[in-house]
């Protein structure tokens, strides 16, 4: 696909379609990855069906329509699957990133869900607000999307917080809160040495690194986030900085911009040598 001219983008959408959507590989990867990611997200009405240790390689085709319809809600995006090109080893990455970085806070905001059932919702004072939606609730189905939307921010969290070592290893968690208490005693850390040997064994198409280390349990900070997947998607040897009002500030302070570098682009860049 890289060797076709860019002009030609028609034959190009044909071979990502066919050859690279329509491979029996890829999609057998995607339904994985997606299973895992939607293990995170699991609805609480169809726990009967979630994937466990001992079902995750071969899950019920009830599993898969819920993972299915995680992945369709969610919009999961692989990016091991999506640039396999840029991903192909451990270590590898894109040479720069260029994105306009979010400055929100990821947390459910009553008067965003509210104002598309009510679009006045946003002028009511509080008790009146509070009123309201005791009035709302009386339709069930407003209650159930109502709590649908702050499990899915708490859903968020946990897998910011705790995908990167989502085995509770006593090993790579400092905070006791990180980790699982699987039997008391010694037994416990025996058990979990096992489990990493296993680990080790297995061989995965991903690097093991992951982004989001540095999230606490609360609401997602967007721009820690976003600065996170960033440090990840490019080599180690990667420099990072990002503008704001007017003037670049180092992300990396052993790595800072030199005065070239503060003049350039507008947004945040990582940049690299090969």
């Amino acid at each position: 696909m890289h060797a076709l001219p860019v002009q030609d983008a028609g034959e190009r959408s044909r071979i990502y379609r066919e050859d690279l959507l329509g491979s029996p590989s890829w999609r057998s990867l995607k339904r994985a990855m997606d299973l895992w990611c939607g293990c995170w997200f699991w609805p609480a009405h169809g726990i009967e069906v979630a994937p466990l240790p001992s079902t995750f390689a071969e899950p019920s085709e009830e599993t898969r329509d819920v993972a299915r319809q995680i992945a369709a809600e969610m919009r999961f995006f692989h990016w091991e699957l999506e640039f396999p090109d840029v991903f192909r080893e451990p270590g590898s990455g894109f040479d720069a990133i260029l994105g306009n970085p979010p400055w929100d806070i990821a947390k459910p905001i009553s008067k965003e869900f509210f104002s598309n059932i009510d679009p006045l919702y946003r002028s009511y004072g509080k008790q009146q607000a509070l009123r309201r939606q005791s009035s709302y609730f009386e339709d069930a189905s407003v209650e159930r999307d109502w709590l649908d939307y702050n499990a899915r921010f708490r859903a968020q969290s946990n897998y910011a917080s705790h995908a990167a070592s989502p085995f509770g290893d006593p090993e790579e968690n400092a905070k006791s809160q990180r980790r699982f208490l699987v039997v008391r005693g010694n037994k416990n850390q025996q058990l979990h040495s096992r489990w990493r040997r296993a680990r080790d064994r297995a061989t995965g198409f991903v690097d093991p690194s992951h982004p989001f280390r540095h999230q606490g349990s609360a609401d997602l900070n967007l721009y820690k986030l976003f600065l996170e997947a960033a440090l990840t998607q490019t080599p180690s040897r990667s420099r990072y900085s990002t503008q704001a009002r007017r003037r670049r500030l180092p992300v990396a302070p052993e790595k800072r911009p030199d005065s070239h570098d503060r003049r350039q682009a507008q947004r945040v860049v990582a940049t690299t040598s090969k």
